[in-house]
């Protein structure tokens, strides 16, 4: 699936990103979880799980900076990718489902 080695840069890319969210360095969580995603969609087609999960990553990311609008389009994506591969009911599915609920209303 992933050329050699690029997996485990990704992976750190993503880990790095989310690492970065919680301990509360938005913009450098965000520049981590898009540089993920850019090479991720790169090198794999959707829909794909991995791709889903940075993008519900990178969506908690503009959540929290308030940036609601893409942080809703990421989540719908993921949300979307997830029910075709992992299906509906899949607690990754449900728990991005219940993510993009909350962003929708906050628009």
């Amino acid at each position: 699936m992933f050329p050699n080695g690029h997996r485990v840069a990704t992976d750190s890319q993503g880990i790095l990103g989310d690492l970065y969210t919680k301990q509360g360095k938005l913009k450098e969580g965000e520049a981590e979880l898009r540089k993920a995603l850019a090479y991720l969609t790169g090198i794999v087609k959707e829909p794909n799980p991995e791709i889903a999960n940075i993008k519900a990553s990178l969506g908690r990311n503009l959540a929290a900076q308030e940036k609601y609008r893409e942080a809703e389009e990421l989540f719908r994506s993921a949300y979307e990718s997830l029910a075709k591969t992992n299906g509906k009911d899949h607690p990754e599915t449900v728990s991005v489902g219940k993510e993009l609920e909350s962003v929708s209303g906050k628009l």
